[in-house]
């Protein structure tokens, strides 16, 4: 399986994620970033006091490295 073709913007908001508490936008970057496996859901632990939040996944941290090596 070849790896995806993100965009500038999928990167920008990977590397964001990958720097934030990993709060959910829930815009269609996210979800193409999800469906890429790219970034995960993590379920939360306290579903009545915080939302789910989302991670960058070690595919994700791949295509940041190799956007970085790229620059």
């Amino acid at each position: 399986m070849s790896s995806p073709i993100i965009s500038r913007t999928h990167l920008r908001r990977l590397r964001q994620m990958y720097r934030s508490a990993g709060w959910p936008c829930q815009d269609s970057v996210e979800i193409e970033l999800l469906g890429t496996g790219l970034i995960e859901r993590v379920p939360s632990s306290q579903p009545e006091l915080r939302p789910d939040t989302l991670r960058v996944t070690d595919t994700g941290v791949q295509a940041l490295m190799l956007a970085l090596s790229q620059n």
